[in-house]
Parts: C-alpha cells; sequence; structure tokens
C-alpha cells in the first residue's frame, strides 16, 4: 500500500497522466525529436562474425550491421544491405551483383564496363570496443562529436564479466536518463534501497554529465547487525544514449559495482534498454558471483518499478520542483544540445558544478 502510494505521488509531482491507447505513437509526449543525436548501442560484438550480415531497426530506419572479413563492423542504410553479402571487403548487392566499398563507393557492375554514378547512401560511423557496437546518429548526418564512452573495468581480471539483461520501453531517452537526477524519487519510489542521500554534485563537461551522489542503503543484513550501509555513487551520462554508474557501498565489508545503462531508440515511441553489471572482485569468487547478481537484481528491480510511471506521462517542460528533487533543470539545459534544432554548442558551459542540500 505504502509502496502504491509512492508511485502515485511521484506521478502526480512531475507529470500528468495521457490518453494514449497502446497502439498509439509517441507524438505530443514529448517537445523534441525522438532521436537525438549521439552515440548508441544497437548490437553486441559477439552477435556479428566476419563476413556476416545482420538487420536492425532504430531511429525509425531499418539499418544493415555487417562485418567485413578483415573483421570491420559497419552499418548503413538497408537500401544497401539487406540480402547483400560480404566478399572480402566488398559489399555485392543481391539483386544485380553491383560491388560496392566499404565507403559505400560502386567498384563494379558484372555486366558492364560502364563506370556508375554513386548512390546517394548513407554510412553510419560505427565505434567497436569492450564487446559492443555504437553508431552515431545524427539527424543532419554530421560527424561525430563529444567523448566516446569508455569503462577500463572491462577487461581487467578483478572484475567480472558482465551480466546482461534488457526491456523494450514506451518512452525516450532523455525522460529516461533524467531519473538518475531525480534525487527524491530515490527515497520514495525505491524505498526499498535508498534510506537518504547525504548530498549530491552536478559535473557537467561538454558532452558529459556526472552526477556525484552519496547515498545510505537499506542493506538487509547490515541492518541486521545495526551497521549503517553509506556509499558513493558517480553516474556519468556520456549524450542520451549511455549512462555508466559506478557505485562503492561500504558496510561489512566493502563492495564495488559497475552497471552500463544503453538506451537506444527503435522508433517514435519505443526504447531499446540495455543494462551490463559487473562487480570487483571481493573475498571469494563465489560471494563475489553472489553479489553480482543481487546487484543486477536489484537495478532490475527498481527499474521496472519506473516503467509504468515512463509509459504512462506527459512530459512536462516547466514541472513543479522542490529543493530535494535533484538538478532536472541543469539536466534538460544539457540535453538540449542533442537536438539539431535547439542546439547549444556555442553556449553549452564547459564545466559546471553544483551542490544540491542535504534531504
Amino acid at each position: 500500500m505504502v509502496e502504491s502510494m509512492a508511485i502515485a505521488e511521484n506521478l502526480i509531482k512531475h507529470t500528468s497522466f495521457s490518453s494514449h491507447q497502446p497502439g498509439d505513437i509517441m507524438t505530443g509526449r514529448f517537445p523534441f525529436s525522438p532521436y537525438p543525436n549521439g552515440w548508441f548501442r544497437v548490437a553486441y560484438s559477439n552477435e556479428l562474425h566476419n563476413g556476416s550480415v545482420k538487420p536492425l531497426h532504430y531511429f525509425g530506419k531499418d539499418l544493415v550491421l555487417l562485418r567485413t572479413e578483415n573483421g570491420t563492423a559497419q552499418v548503413f542504410d538497408a537500401y544497401l544491405g539487406y540480402g547483400c553479402r560480404v566478399e572480402g571487403d566488398a559489399i555485392v548487392r543481391p539483386f544485380h551483383s553491383w560491388r560496392f566499398s566499404q565507403t559505400v563507393h560502386c567498384l563494379s557492375v558484372p555486366y558492364s564496363e560502364k563506370q556508375h554514378p554513386n548512390p546517394q547512401l548513407h554510412s553510419y560511423p560505427v565505434h567497436e570496443a569492450n564487446g559492443l557496437i555504437l553508431v552515431y546518429y545524427h539527424s543532419q548526418q554530421e560527424p561525430p562529436t563529444g567523448e566516446i564512452p569508455t569503462w577500463p573495468q572491462w577487461n581487467q581480471q578483478n572484475w567480472t564479466p558482465f551480466l546482461r539483461r534488457s526491456w523494450q520501453i514506451r518512452t525516450h531517452p532523455q525522460d529516461m536518463a533524467e531519473n538518475a537526477l531525480d534525487t527524491a524519487h530515490m527515497l520514495w519510489l525505491h524505498g526499498q534501497s535508498f534510506k537518504a542521500v547525504a548530498d549530491s554534485k552536478l559535473e557537467i563537461n561538454g558532452t558529459v554529465l556526472t552526477h556525484h551522489l552519496r547515498p545510505n542503503y537499506r542493506l538487509a543484513i547490515a541492518s541486521k547487525w545495526g551497521i549503517d550501509a553509506t556509499g558513493v555513487v558517480e553516474i556519468s551520462s556520456y549524450g542520451l544514449g549511455c549512462q555508466i554508474s559506478y557505485t562503492r557501498i561500504k558496510a561489512l565489508i566493502e563492495f564495488h559495482s559497475l552497471a552500463l545503462f544503453f538506451l537506444t531508440p527503435i522508433d517514435g515511441e519505443i526504447v531499446d534498454v540495455h543494462i551490463l553489471v559487473s562487480t570487483k572482485q571481493i573475498i571469494h569468487p563465489v560471494i563475489t558471483h553472489l553479489l553480482r547478481h543481487k546487484s543486477m537484481t536489484e537495478i532490475s528491480y527498481n527499474l521496472e518499478q519506473d516503467i509504468p510511471i515512463w509509459e504512462n506521462k506527459i512530459y512536462q517542460s516547466q514541472p513543479l520542483l522542490s529543493n530535494g528533487d535533484g538538478p532536472i533543470p541543469s539536466y534538460r539545459r544539457w540535453a538540449k544540445q542533442f537536438y539539431s534544432n535547439q542546439s547549444l554548442k556555442s553556449s553549452a558551459p564547459k564545466t559546471v558544478a553544483k551542490t544540491i542540500g542535504a534531504h
């Protein structure tokens, strides 16, 4: 009952309900494009072998992901890729076997010696690292700007392999990522995990926004022994498609975890959400294994508490906020730079730091 009242209060405080039916598109829910500019996850490396092709649907478009024989991953408009095959480093169309280079330059036509004009096709910038394939999307097809997400713990032996989970949620990447700034909702909606937030500090450096938190946690084993569970959380947003959350919790032992959140719009309505969780090795492999699964379970449960709110609210440009709601206005000003018609590149602050009082 208490949890239901908390959900209702959070909905009333920050949103107004919409009358959308399940089949409605998202038009009108958000005053900005459903496809922000930036880096987005589209696949895992182990899903694509050399010489293979994988169809995709993101940003409201049919796309194709392929890997050349030399191992290079590339993403094109689906016009080039559906039914194509890879021969060496060339792409061969299925209908007439025209051969194209990796830069979508027509190399040859098997039944003609005439030089043909190159098609107006778009090749998306791709960055592959740490088992992930990221694509840079820009509504005006401009080249990549800003930092590419990195996570040095990925290949370190004292960190566990990443667990993965995924959802498809009817929302917007910006609205999802905003939750990391809403410190009040952590205590009311996710009160089973969070006891208090002592302070928070926001840093903005171009396309990267980092929120530093010092929460007190509700850990059953710690409470049983009368031990406080305190922690430090650092959540870095690399644009609107990727958040990296580093957590250090100190109770009976010191526990370190890393959670990666990837938010890729499929179309104007649905976001493809992937969470990856790793923990630092501690005491014994069995304990480490249990803590990693416990961390994923806790993060997944908290996310699923948010889904009914994300899927049933209308974005408010001027929400009712109190002093304890977190630096949401600063986050929204920062997010404007990822939309072509709201670019703030010339005026975006290089570095901003703001401390929010205890609440």
